[in-house]
């Protein structure tokens, strides 16, 4: 292994870098009573020495019909709190899928956007799965509350170099 690697370049070495990998998707849709959602924010892990995290927020929101567009940036080398909102989605409490005799109600109207959390499963080879779960209200809409309360104070305009 290191004579190969001794035999590379320095541009082949530079090109065999591991690619950033998006490993976590929070999206927010919905609303009603003139407020209208559509967030999303990716948490995208940037190999390196060391090793850190960026997040990218992109909002297309609707207040009384009046539209507003956001783009905001993390870099995780200066927030410490992006890690420790990761860490705390791993600690998310496994859903069951109800049964054919536990299905109940008839749907729901809300004026509260649902929240989505898209992630890669714990596991070895888990990268060609993602588990998504969304909800109105519970465990992933909590988490979300608390993690926006966390990076607010983190996030900028200007994209991290």
């Amino acid at each position: 292994m290191l004579i190969a690697l001794l035999m590379l370049g320095a541009g082949e070495l530079a090109q065999a870098k591991t690619p950033p990998l998006t490993a976590y998707v929070v999206r927010e849709e919905g609303g009603g009573l003139g407020v209208f959602v559509d967030k999303t924010i990716t948490f995208t892990k940037i190999a390196g020495a060391p090793t850190y995290w960026i997040a990218r927020r992109d909002e297309r929101n609707q207040r009384m019909g009046k539209p507003e567009v956001v783009h905001l940036w993390i870099d995780g080398r200066t927030c410490p709190a992006v890690e420790d909102v990761l860490r705390r989605a791993a600690k998310l409490p496994s859903p069951r899928i109800a049964g054919p005799d536990e299905v109940m109600g008839s749907g729901w109207v809300s004026d509260a956007p649902y929240v989505s959390l898209t992630a890669l499963p714990q596991t070895p080879n888990g990268y060609d799965q993602t588990i998504t779960r969304k909800e109105l209200q519970g465990p992933v809409a909590d988490w979300w509350r608390n993690a926006e309360t966390a990076l607010a104070p983190c996030w900028r305009t200007g994209e991290p170099g």
